[in-house]
């Protein structure tokens, strides 16, 4: 072994070892088996130049954030309100109505049905919901918006337009069977 004090020989520089081993090759070239010191140098840079390489980047992953709202329904009743889904927007009604409207509305029992919504518009809503209604492009929706409402304020007041009070107890509320109103046959 040399002393680390002294400086290498001209066969130990690393232009010697570079100069010997051109020398060694060509069709006569002797290989040597590498020592354990030019494998590990071998390795070093293949080994750095892994480690500086970017890391993948995984894909990115869905997180589900609950549950996906599904279709408004069409007409929805929240508290003392219609709420109504339009192509236009939600239009929301107000079911309350002053005591004069309502005397109005139960007047309106005796209306023919094709004549109700334009009573509800022009006598019972109040003007800038009147306006919506009539503003709205779907007629037909416009129509059905403002029968549900005389529904709904019906069923607050325990009936509807366009369906009379019974006079009488029916056997059907009362759970028996009801008199006969013919005489019975006889053979």
């Amino acid at each position: 072994m040399s002393d680390p004090t002294t400086p290498p020989t001209d066969e130990q520089t690393p232009e010697a070892i570079q100069a010997a081993t051109e020398a060694n090759s060509g069709p006569f070239a002797v290989e040597r088996p590498a020592t354990p010191y030019q494998e590990y140098r071998s390795e070093v840079p293949a080994a750095l130049a892994k480690a500086n390489e970017p890391a993948p980047v995984p894909a990115p992953v869905a997180v589900p954030s609950g549950p996906t709202p599904g279709k408004k329904p069409e007409f929805l009743v929240v508290e003392n309100s219609l709420k109504c889904q339009t192509e236009e927007g939600e239009i929301s009604l107000d079911l309350r109505l002053p005591i004069p409207q309502l005397e109005k509305f139960m007047t309106a029992q005796e209306l023919e049905p094709m004549k109700i919504p334009r009573f509800v518009l022009d006598e019972l809503l109040p003007e800038p919901t009147s306006q919506r209604l009539l503003s709205l492009a779907d007629g037909a929706q416009a129509y059905k918006i403002v029968m549900r409402w005389a529904q709904e304020v019906g069923a607050r007041l325990g009936a509807s337009l366009g369906e009379s009070p019974s006079s009488t107890d029916s056997s059907e509320s009362t759970g028996q069977p009801s008199e006969p109103t013919s005489a019975p046959a006889t053979a």
